[in-house]
């Protein structure tokens, strides 16, 4: 067996696990953060509709736009 040869299938296995794992860490931290801002909303609502004057005065949060890319 050519040592070079299993040296670079570990390193070729080592990169497309980093690239896995980091995906997936990627994906997780935007469902957490997709979750979290719509707890954000829904808590605004919440208050809006209990508070009207207040969210009326600019007291609540500005809407942002989030758009897939």
């Amino acid at each position: 067996m050519n040592p070079l040869h299993t040296v670079w299938n570990l390193v070729d296995d080592w990169a497309v696990r980093s690239q896995s794992k980091a995906r997936r860490n990627a994906m997780l931290a935007c469902t957490l953060l997709a979750k979290n801002r719509a707890e954000l909303l829904e808590v605004e609502e919440f208050f809006a509709a209990r508070h009207p004057s207040r969210a009326s005065q600019g007291h609540a949060m500005p809407s942002v736009t989030i758009s897939a890319r």
